[in-house]
């Protein structure tokens, strides 16, 4: 028999969710009739990195569960918001478009795939300055575009197969995100509900995708995510932005303005368990112990 619903969150260490975002997590699943479990000991690393690995195997670790709901560790649930597992069908992949107009000071929806450089960039941005540097030794001018896309794309193409597996993948997805990029349907990866019967297929395609990438292209757990979405052609259910409110409109202390609101955007400071982000000036911990989510509108 499934389990019906499961909330999980990943706290690696166990040090990286401040007890009142884990207090608002919990009282969401009572009243939602979930279990809510943390996935902890993740090992050290680069946050993104760790939460890839960790959202590959989240339809394996959950098989015999109707419902998943992912939330990350900076994610406040008010009082009253009612059961975002019941806005999604059971077949379809549900969650809020990370863009959300206001909450990204004016940076136009193009640009809101928050996809770190690729490796196809890397490759061809070497290899052609190599090729216009030896152009310039040799006399060739720069018009001669042709024959130096030839050559560069050959070069390109030897860097490329010289990867390993998992980083060609890794490339693919976000090579393929980047080409079907669409503002109003690229999903935050800060809090989604699936259903591992249904979505197997979307966290199959992210299984080995960081492996090998820490030394040379960071992780976006988000953009692989939404390939993988993309890919599998899983029906979506686009929630309004007040169950996963993202950016500078989320961040304030007092009385909360969404019924979910995401503190994104931070800076691991390498040594220690603070989350600085550098419009607080400080610890993001501190703003998260300070907002009241057990009001209701």
């Amino acid at each position: 028999m499934l389990m019906r619903r499961v909330m999980v969150t990943m706290n690696s260490g166990g040090k990286w969710i401040p007890p009142n975002v884990m207090w608002s997590h919990m009282a969401a699943a009572s009243r939602w009739g979930a279990q809510y479990v943390q996935l902890t000991g993740m090992g050290n690393g680069d946050p993104f990195v760790i939460k890839s690995r960790a959202l590959a195997e989240l339809a394996d670790s959950f098989a015999g569960v109707e419902q998943v709901m992912w939330i990350d560790g900076d994610v406040l649930i008010r009082h009253d918001c009612e059961s975002i597992f019941d806005l999604v069908p059971i077949d379809h992949f549900g969650g809020v478009p990370n863009f959300q107009g206001d909450t990204h000071n004016g940076i136009p929806p193009v640009n809101q795939t928050r996809l770190a450089p690729g490796m196809i960039t890397q490759i061809v941005g070497a290899i052609r300055g190599l090729i216009e540097k030896n152009a310039a030794r040799s006399g060739v001018e720069e018009t001669r575009t042709g024959v130096v896309d030839a050559y560069m794309d050959r070069e390109a193409e030897r860097g490329y197969l010289s990867l390993s597996i998992s980083q060609r993948t890794h490339i693919g997805l976000l090579f393929e995100l980047e080409q079907r990029y669409d503002p109003e349907t690229f999903i935050n990866g800060g809090l989604f509900v699936f259903s591992p019967a249904h979505h197997g297929g979307i966290f199959d395609i992210l299984k080995g995708t960081t492996d090998h990438m820490d030394a040379i292209d960071p992780a976006d757990e988000q953009g692989l995510l939404n390939a993988a979405i993309l890919l599998s052609e899983a029906p979506l259910q686009l929630l309004d932005r007040t169950y996963n409110r993202v950016g500078e409109a989320a961040w304030k202390s007092g009385p909360m303005s969404e019924k979910v609101q995401h503190l994104a955007h931070f800076r691991w400071n390498g040594t220690d368990t603070r989350l600085y982000t550098p419009q607080f000036d400080g610890d993001k911990t501190e703003l998260l112990q300070a907002i009241d989510w057990r009001q209701t509108a």
